[in-house]
């Protein structure tokens, strides 16, 4: 597992959020050290706001520690060093967990940034599993503290591995990656007295932590990976199945004939008795009422919706209406 952080520390949030903060002490000297770094922590932690401009640190770890929803990062490092704020007009910040398999990102948004002279605070009380709290020291010691309640479903290794993890802090000021080795049982993992680890490199033809493709290995978007090793965003209607898409147009795996302008597949034709698939889909998608709306077979539909689509009966005939009437595509996907 290897760990990048850039500059934070993360705190307990309030009950019911999972926080994040992060205390790094600003030092004179920065530098990312370079080469491999063996015996890394099983799992993979990354923070980041992905600019290949920022400043790159790699630093070493006291501690990791993955439990549960809880994680603890320690670092003594003279380069964990905070050399710019990630308050607004700056780049969001963002902290990534990975482990080569598993990789999860938590934004920090620079709107919910403030600036205390001496600390650097990131708070958001609504977060739910993830990030609520970040403290960020602007003087001292090189020094780095992160605690975090909330994994936003990254899991804790079982078994033997490696985990990165990458701080990037407001986009192109500085980022912190910090490697780990070790061993965890599915429920804990606990490494101490890590190398130094090295940041992700784009442009090398491999995928890394905050990396979405690398050149040549785009399988998240042949032939169409960015020069800063992200995908473009997809664009519904091309007859390409990018992204999020289901499905897009004649590129329909996942629902031949079926697809739906928004590039999404319907669910399957209810078989249950009384399932009000087909009359919500009549009430709520566009395609559906379009195809179906002028069919005297589908008057029962609009039955059915009047009736909140609580009529059991209604509802099955709604859906055998649909169904007759070749509204299959718009409406559910025959099974």
């Amino acid at each position: 597992m290897r760990l990048i952080v850039r500059g934070a520390a993360l705190d307990r949030p309030a009950a019911g959020g999972a926080g994040i903060s992060a205390i790094i002490g600003r030092t004179a000297a920065a530098r990312c050290a370079s080469g491999a770094v063996g015996g890394l922590l099983a799992g993979f932690l990354i923070l980041v706001a992905g600019s290949a401009s920022a400043a790159e640190h790699g630093i070493t770890g006291d501690k990791l520690l993955l439990k549960g929803s809880k994680f603890v990062l320690l670092s003594r490092d003279a380069s964990a060093l905070a050399s710019g704020s990630p308050v607004c007009p700056a780049p969001d910040s963002s902290l990534t967990f990975a482990d080569g398999v598993h990789m999860h990102t938590f934004t920090l948004p620079c709107a919910n940034w403030s600036d205390h002279r001496t600390m650097l605070t990131y708070k958001d009380a609504s977060a739910l599993g993830g990030p609520s709290l970040v403290k960020l020291a602007r003087g001292g010691t090189g020094r780095l503290r992160v605690t975090g309640w909330g994994l936003g479903g990254f899991p804790i290794p079982n078994g033997t591995a490696t985990i990165d993890v990458v701080l990037d802090l407001g986009g192109a000021i500085d980022r912190y990656c910090m490697a780990f080795s070790g061993v965890g049982d599915g429920y804990r993992l606990l490494v101490r007295h890590a190398g130094a680890g090295s940041c992700p490199v784009c442009g090398n033809n491999t995928i890394e932590a905050g990396e979405t493709c690398d050149g040549t290995a785009d399988a998240a978007c042949h032939g169409e990976c960015l020069s800063d090793c992200s995908c473009p965003a997809p664009i519904c209607g091309n007859n390409v199945r990018e992204g999020s898409e289901a499905c897009d147009g004649t590129d329909a795996t996942a629902c031949q004939g079926a697809c739906r302008s928004d590039c999404t597949c319907p669910p399957p034709c209810p078989t249950t008795p009384g399932d009000a698939t087909a009359c919500e889909a009549f009430g709520s998608v566009p395609q559906c009422f379009a195809c179906c709306a002028d069919d005297e077979e589908c008057l029962i539909c609009a039955n059915a919706f009047a009736l909140g689509c609580g009529d059991p009966m209604a509802n099955d005939n709604c859906t055998l209406a649909v169904t007759t009437v070749g509204c299959g595509a718009a409406c559910c996907a025959p099974q």
